[in-house]
């Protein structure tokens, strides 16, 4: 993965990381005979309060296979320092994100946002869209009022995460030692006192993992997440986890300040409560679109992606019967993989398309056991059985 580089953008540092593909496609022949064009690169978008190591090392590594893949953390969080006091916004991390793509020349990328990340990338798509290729939005929404709301409200959902948040952060030493805990960390399930380390109901953890410490995303952020701690030397062992010292170079890589939590905090209820403009632009999009969504998702409800679906144009819903929010460490190669095949074959629609997307059924695109492919008229869902 290498060293993090940094490009200014206006009064933003970006701190990202570029790499792949992992497998060279020269010998790759087109249909006829000529050196098969390569796939647009890939820019990734975290959700709240993560930073761009965030990211299970085994969805990156399978996105990279065939294709250059860019990380980077959003304005004012991580690495990514930010000199102007505009208040922080969707619309500005999407004007900020197309100012990265500017100033690393890339030539219509294609994105995938997580959570926040994927409102971000939904923002992209429908103010920019001429700008970027297909898009993934996984366990995203489309904001405004009139989007299903979590149970309790979005606000006190926010709220529960920024005080798990903020809680299991060991402070920092004036000499920036090592806290005792990642940012991801703070989402793992509490133990109980009869030692189950299963989280009540009512523990904002549940937000994340719906079946406690039996979810297979609990099982591999816990492993990321001592990834991570390898790699910024919380333990003597060198050259281990996620990456080596040289790459993370400190916890105020993986550690959101307070002030980031509260900030984004704020554009996320100011995106959910506003009239939304994602909303209103999504049917005349010429970007196709993928939506991710777990089922059990307590974040963001199931049905704001259904929505989502009926709204765009030619879109895929990939729905995660076992899914809660944390689906990028549910099945990170599967759930990459398939995201690969969407992308591969993603096509630009014109603002009425002609038909409805099928894919080929020799492309290999659904070619993974234990799934089945439904086609509707509104969108293509998949689900894991």
């Amino acid at each position: 993965m290498g060293n993090a580089s940094s490009i200014q953008v206006g009064t933003i540092n970006f701190s990202y990381h570029e790499f792949g593909p992992l497998f060279a496609s020269t010998e790759n022949p087109a249909d006829d005979g000529e050196v098969a064009e390569e796939p647009a690169p890939l820019l990734l978008i975290h959700g709240f309060g993560s930073t761009q190591y965030d990211w299970p090392l085994e969805f990156l590594e399978s996105l990279a296979e065939t294709r250059k893949v860019f990380i980077f953390d959003n304005p004012r969080i991580g690495l990514s320092n930010d000199t102007s006091d505009t208040p922080l916004t969707i619309n500005y991390m999407a004007n900020a994100t197309l100012g990265l793509i500017e100033a690393l020349q890339l030539s219509r990328p294609d994105i995938l946002g997580y959570s926040m990340g994927g409102d971000v990338a939904l923002s992209l798509a429908t103010q920019h869209g001429d700008q970027v290729g297909a898009i993934i939005a996984m366990a995203a929404s489309f904001g405004g009022p009139d989007a299903p709301q979590p149970e309790g409200g979005l606000e006190a959902v926010l709220q529960g995460l920024e005080t798990v948040f903020l809680s299991k952060y060991a402070t920092v030493t004036n000499n920036g030692a090592v806290p005792s805990t990642s940012p991801m960390s703070a989402l793992i399930p509490a133990s109980t006192t009869d030692g189950t380390e299963e989280a009540g109901d009512e523990d904002p953890n549940k937000l994340f993992f719906p079946q406690g410490t039996l979810d297979l995303a609990f099982c591999n952020l816990f492993n990321d997440y001592f990834s991570l701690t390898y790699a910024v030397g919380f333990t003597p062992l060198d050259g281990t986890g996620y990456a080596v010292p040289s790459i993370i170079p400190s916890y105020a890589a993986i550690i959101p300040s307070p002030t980031a939590l509260t900030q984004q905090k704020r554009a996320l209820l100011e995106y959910h409560t506003s009239v939304s403009e994602v909303e209103a632009l999504l049917p005349t999009i010429s970007n196709q679109i993928m939506f991710i969504s777990g089922v059990q998702d307590n974040i963001i409800p199931i049905m704001t992606q259904i929505k989502a679906v009926e709204l765009s144009p030619g879109a895929w819903l990939m729905q995660i019967p076992d899914g809660g929010h944390g689906l990028p460490f549910l099945e990170p190669a599967t759930v990459a993989a398939t995201s690969v095949s969407f992308l591969d074959q993603a096509q630009a629609l014109g603002p009425v398309p002609k038909s409805y997307y099928t894919p080929n059924p020799s492309s290999g695109a659904v070619a993974f056991s234990g799934k089945v492919m439904v086609v509707t008229m509104a969108a293509m869902v998949l689900l894991f059985l």
